[in-house]
Order: structure tokens, then C-alpha cells, then sequence
């Protein structure tokens, strides 16, 4: 039985990916016919393609040609392949290299230099994230950026590992954010009822604010 008689093992991939046919021909750089006959088995993969593939994805490109569903998909340098290898390959076309730095660090981020990585990605995130938060400032809009980040933060760390101690080390100071937050809150509330005891509404109706009960034990 020919190869082609059976959809393409770039068709797997494709989904363990989370793409569309349409996003995956963006990838590739091909039509969307293209990529719909390839998984169908009606197109041969050419050499192009399982090039950009190769790429794109951190697939082996020997691997993606033999086109054999009983062996799992590994990287060029051997190793099982995942959708992590797919997402970093994605995440480092964002940086303006030269070929020769791209393959440099076409096999991994390591860890010597992890520390500029890091130290540029925060800058990178928190600018974003204030650009947001300050787009929306007194607009309900800001609950709801506020609530997707951390809905995005809960999801990531159900799935990868946190820094304990960097957790740690920022308990105290946020807890201290907090507070000053809630107590900006309640003076902000305290002056907008403070000497509003009575308010004159239109038609001479008067509406007296009712106080507070004083439950404070009285001096026998």
C-alpha cells in the first residue's frame, strides 16, 4: 500500500498543535489546498515543504517524509516530540536574528543565558499588562483584562512549575499593596458619604440618610 492511500502524520501534528488547516498553511507558507490534499494522502509532501515544516514545527523532517503513523514524532536532534517544541520554535521567530544566531538557539534556551531571557520577557510582559490596565483605567473594562490575566496566570501554573520562592519572597509586599489598596478604597468611601446627611432632591422632597445604629455598649 502506497503511503498516500492514508492520511499524512502532518495531520496528527497539526492538531496536537491546536492549528487549522488554514493556520497551518499560513505557517507553511503554502495554499490551504495544499495542506488539505497532504493530510488526505492525495499530495506528495514536497521537499519545500517538509522543510518549512521541519522548521516551523521542530519536527524531524526524515520523520515527517517516511510518513510512518507507528513511530511518534520526534525533533530533528532525536527526541520525542511534543507541542512544547512547536510553541517555542513560534515563540523565537519574534526575535530579529541573523541565521547564524537562529540556529544557535534552534535547539533550546540555555540555561546560561536564561537569566537576560527572563530579565527582558518581565520588562517585555509588565509593559503590556500596565498598557492594558491603564487603557482601561475607570472603565469596567479593567475588571475584565484584570480578571483574563489571571485566569491566563491560574491556567499556566496548573500546568507548569512555579519559583516557591519568589512566591514567597512576594507575599508581604503584595499583602501590603492590598491593604493599601482596600484602605484608599474605604477613605474614598467615607468622604463620599461624610456630611450627606440629608439630600435635597428636585420637588422639595427631602431624604434623610439613615446613620448607622451605635451597638457600642453604653457607660453604666
Amino acid at each position: 500500500m502506497q503511503n498516500s492511500a492514508r492520511r499524512h502524520v502532518l495531520a496528527d501534528v497539526r492538531l496536537k498543535c491546536g492549528l487549522t488547516q488554514r493556520g497551518l498553511a499560513e505557517i507553511l507558507g503554502c495554499h490551504l489546498m495544499s495542506v488539505q490534499k497532504i493530510e488526505q494522502g492525495l499530495l506528495a509532501l514536497s521537499a519545500k515543504i517538509a522543510r518549512r515544516a521541519a522548521k516551523e514545527l521542530d519536527l524531524s523532517e526524515a520523520w515527517l517524509r517516511a510518513n510512518d503513523p507507528k513511530q511518534p514524532p520526534v525533533t530533528a536532534r532525536g527526541s520525542l516530540w511534543s507541542r512544547r517544541h512547536y510553541e517555542n520554535a513560534q515563540d523565537r521567530k519574534r526575535i530579529d536574528l541573523r541565521a547564524d544566531e537562529q540556529q544557535a538557539l534552534s535547539i533550546a534556551y540555555p540555561l546560561e543565558i536564561a537569566g537576560p531571557l527572563i530579565d527582558w520577557q518581565l520588562t517585555e510582559f509588565h509593559t503590556q499588562i500596565h498598557a492594558l490596565l491603564s487603557g482601561t483605567k475607570g472603565t469596567p473594562s479593567q475588571g475584565v483584562v484584570m480578571f483574563r490575566v489571571r485566569e491566563l496566570l491560574k491556567n499556566l501554573a496548573e500546568e507548569f512549575a512555579s519559583d516557591p520562592e519568589i512566591l514567597a519572597a512576594a507575599k508581604n509586599p503584595l499583602q501590603k499593596l492590598q491593604d493599601a489598596y482596600v484602605k484608599a478604597a474605604m477613605e474614598l468611601t467615607n468622604r463620599e458619604f461624610t456630611g450627606l446627611n440629608k439630600i435635597k432632591l428636585p420637588g422639595s422632597l427631602t431624604v434623610t440618610r439613615m446613620e448607622a445604629p451605635d451597638i457600642r455598649k453604653k457607660e453604666s
